[in-house]
């Protein structure tokens, strides 16, 4: 072991470290359990994501009850009469969910809409609850004590009690902010049902987006559905694209008449401007379509490695999104929190691109530390909020006025108004993912326990209402199960990365820049998470920077 390279130890290490938390070590009769355990998990893995992508539901709205809702969400929408009355089919998935319970002013449009998506699917709940006693019998077979304990002991913070601790210390400094959040959002509806001459009862789930929309319209002065005209998906994607390029020193090339895999896909060669040689391909897949993955993430659709030769095998990944298609009056729009997710997902995106290692298994995202693999990604999230960056994305799609300044000075100051609800959703998330895999026996009804925990740390009131929105959590069936808390962690290592360099040399500083791609993104996982991070910072990672950004909420 000691004459191999450092690569090649880890691999070894990896290597056997897999086989044995695979069951090598297993007696017969063990081995067969597991197996059982892994085909079945094989099997509903496959019914819950079959479930999640194919069901479709519809509503059908006037154009008078979905007052409020932007103009451009009825472009090429052909209206369906039913007994003689114009009517729209509103989906209770994707984007057309999102912008009634975002905008619409009747409140029972957005509690139809609101019960319809949390209804959907509700045999994925049996289907989660077997998932989590078949990953707690992996566990036991394993010598584990729970599923959580399993899945973190190959993380940063390896063990439930640091995840625990993490958590919870988040949810009480946060505690506060929502329930002020909350009593201030009541009492803009109150006031708002007032002026329509509407009793008040109380403030539901359903009315969350929309007054948290008009709380920041009328304290940062701006319309949520107006910044959207600002953004059309082309001048996002261009800006980011160009960001990626500039800071990593990449030169990013469309290809024109691609063979894809559906006509809307684009396809591009990423290369090294320094050496001026490629070094990977990109599919963007943004657009929504029936049948496809209802969400956004990044795939590996093959990674790169270095043959016996010596020679390299490029590397290609793909970008999925469900942005609504352009229509013949309007271009694609875009929510400012739709420029995050592309800032998000385009940071898995190259981190797939740049990674440059001997062995296929430790290409880009594939880090072995979960916590470790989101954090490059979450910090190139801030660039959402620089002023520099909205300057160049930020241009109406009818006139190609840039956005004004006052506008997004109000934009980026109204970063604090979303911070506290964010990270409080997150820390739910997270405590939920514990509690139902850090669980030596778990019996109880996982859509109980996610509405129960919903309501004692969000605040959540769903009324009269019986929803069940754990059962399109896709997170509690993919590689996340029992490390959901990975994307809080990534976000405190993501706000020292950000506070500690590009803050401190500037956030357009190609040396930075260069010092990311090199030190965290080109080692992909061939080397353990914490040694990336102390070569780019300089030191050991810590909690400051993050909860310096909690403080200010």
């Amino acid at each position: 072991m000691e004459a191999l390279e450092y690569e090649d130890r880890r691999f070894v290490e990896v290597f056997v470290r897999q086989f044995e938390r695979s069951g090598v070590l297993l007696s017969e009769r063990d081995s067969k359990q597991l197996a059982t355990i892994n085909a079945r998990m094989h099997e509903i893995e496959f019914e819950f994501y079959t479930n999640s992508s194919e069901q479709e539901y519809h509503i059908f709205f006037t154009k008078a009850e979905l007052e409020g809702v932007p103009k451009e969400f009825f472009y090429d929408r052909t209206p369906i009469y039913q007994n003689g009355i114009e009517t729209y089919a509103v989906s209770a998935r994707h984007q057309d969910c999102a912008d009634v319970l975002n905008y619409a002013v009747n409140e029972d449009v957005r509690k139809r809409i609101f019960v319809a998506n949390g209804t959907m699917c509700s045999e994925n709940i049996y289907l989660l609850q077997e998932a989590i006693k078949q990953r707690q019998r992996m566990a036991s077979l394993l010598g584990y004590s729970t599923f959580a304990e399993y899945m973190l002991s190959t993380q940063l913070a390896q063990t439930p009690t640091a995840v625990y601790k993490l958590e919870t210390e988040l949810r009480d400094r946060l505690q506060d902010v929502i329930y002020n959040e909350i009593e201030c959002l009541k009492q803009l509806k109150a006031g708002h049902m007032d002026a329509l001459g509407k009793p008040f009862s109380d403030f539901y789930d359903w009315d969350y987006s929309f007054y948290a929309n008009r709380l920041t319209q009328s304290k940062y002065n701006i319309a949520h559905s107006d910044i959207r005209e600002y953004l059309p998906l082309s001048n996002v994607l261009k800006g980011v694209l160009d960001l990626y390029a500039d800071l990593l020193g990449l030169k990013i090339v469309k290809v024109e008449a691609p063979e894809t895999w559906h006509d809307s896909v684009l396809m591009y060669k990423v290369w090294d401007v320094c050496q001026n040689e490629l070094i990977g391909f990109a599919y963007l897949d943004l657009f929504t379509r029936s049948g496809k993955y209802n969400g956004a993430a990044v795939w590996p659709v093959r990674p790169g490695f270095r043959r016996e030769d010596g020679t390299l095998v490029l590397p290609v990944a793909a970008m999925v999104a469900n942005f609504a298609h352009p229509t013949a009056n309007s271009p694609t729009l875009l929510n400012h929190s739709d420029v995050k997710l592309l800032l998000y997902q385009f940071g898995h995106l190259f981190h797939n691109i740049c990674s440059k290692t001997k062995w296929s298994q430790f290409h880009g995202t594939a880090c072995k530390e979960t916590d470790y693999v989101e954090a490059p990604s979450q910090m190139m999230e801030n660039w959402a909020w620089e002023p520099s960056f909205l300057q160049k994305i930020a241009k109406h799609y009818q006139t190609n006025q840039p956005i004004s300044k006052k506008m997004m000075e109000n934009l980026v100051a109204s970063r604090k108004c979303e911070l506290g609800a964010e990270k409080i959703g997150q820390v739910f998330l997270g405590l939920f993912d514990m509690y139902i895999h850090d669980n030596h026996d778990y019996s109880q009804n996982v859509a109980e326990l996610y509405n129960s925990l919903q309501k004692d740390i969000l605040l959540s009131n769903l009324g009269d209402t019986e929803v069940f929105k754990v059962a399109t959590q896709l997170h509690l069936m993919s590689g996340y199960a029992g490390t959901y808390y990975a994307y809080l962690w990534g976000e405190v290592i993501a706000a020292d990365m950000f506070a500690s360099r590009f803050k401190k040399d500037g956030i357009n500083n190609c040396k930075t820049g260069m010092d990311f791609r090199r030190e965290i993104l080109q080692p992909g996982g061939s080397r353990d998470g914490y040694v990336s991070l102390e070569k780019f910072l300089g030191r050991k990672p810590n909690f400051d920077a993050f909860f310096k950004m909690i403080s200010s909420v």
